[in-house]
């Protein structure tokens, strides 16, 4: 089994949003416009809980132990999952989001599926253009 860089580099990434205060900030205020606040949401590949912890996304998953020591001191309840292969029920979450964790996916059709499967409300029809 390969080294997560996660566990590697832990305090690496999390120094990043110390380094890099302004992009961090910037960053968060866009995802403040598009993130639901009065919803039940998941983040995929959740790290160390710095975007949920702000947009107040209580649950997440990481394939890294290391890193998901730094989301619960976040108040997150957070477990070691793959996207892939995420261990909820199915249909209890009203959103969920990858910020910057998509790029770190093996199959990312097999991830969607398994959030499609999570999500409350389905968008079977959905159409963003008329």
């Amino acid at each position: 089994m390969k080294q997560n860089p996660f566990d590697t580099f832990t305090d690496e990434y999390e120094n990043w949003f110390i380094e890099n205060e302004i992009l961090f900030q910037s960053e968060l205020l866009a995802l403040k416009q598009v993130v639901p606040i009065d919803k039940t949401g998941i983040e995929i590949g959740v790290g160390s809980g710095i975007f949920a912890e702000k947009l107040h996304v209580t649950c997440g998953v990481d394939p890294s132990v290391k890193i998901l020591e730094l989301a619960r001191r976040r108040n997150s309840t957070v477990c070691q999952a793959a996207a892939e292969h995420l261990p909820c029920l199915a249909k209890i979450f009203d959103f969920a989001v990858f910020i910057t964790s998509i790029c770190f996916i093996d199959d990312l059709m097999n991830a969607f599926k398994e959030v499609y499967r999570i999500l409350k409300k389905r968008w079977r029809n959905y159409r963003c253009c008329h």
